[in-house]
């Protein structure tokens, strides 16, 4: 059993790397060195679970919590249905192939002509024309003069 003995020692060498670790050589050595470690331990390394019966939470705080709890699981749901509404929401938009229809009169001041134009094009085209002038000045080389007779279908 030379095997089994090494395989122990192993696996106490593990056991004491990188751990606080007391040995002892009987039961009666080990009751005393929980006896001691056991309260220092807690002391030193307060968790979970290390809470004195009279500073447990009281009725209120229990009331509380499961009020909360029940608040949490509503919002939750709220949220689940907004993301489903949202995700059908998106799949009703137009998209960048879809063609859109653009329809203006328009009316030249000092000619008296009066105009209909009509333009079809699609989104990714709309927002390639539209797009760069988001982003910068807007600047005209020939002032027009427009009134409210343009209109867009």
């Amino acid at each position: 059993m030379p095997e089994d003995r090494e395989k122990l020692a192993r696996f106490r060498e593990k056991l004491m790397t990188g751990r606080l670790v007391r040995t002892w050589e009987s039961a009666k050595d080990l009751r005393a060195e929980v006896a001691l470690s056991l309260p220092k331990t807690i002391k030193t390394y307060p968790g979970v679970g290390w809470v004195r019966g009279d500073t447990a939470a009281s009725s209120e705080i229990l009331a509380q919590v499961n009020n909360l709890r029940d608040e949490n699981a509503l919002l939750r749901d709220k949220i689940l249905k907004i993301e489903e509404n949202s995700a059908h929401m998106i799949d009703e938009l137009a998209n960048g192939k879809d063609v859109f229809t653009i329809r203006c009169s328009i009316f030249a001041v000092g000619h008296n002509r009066e105009g209909e134009l009509q333009y079809e094009l699609t989104w990714d085209e709309i927002f390639s024309i539209v797009g760069p002038k988001i982003l910068g000045p807007v600047t005209l080389k020939h002032p027009l003069i427009f009134s409210d007779v343009i209109s867009i279908s």
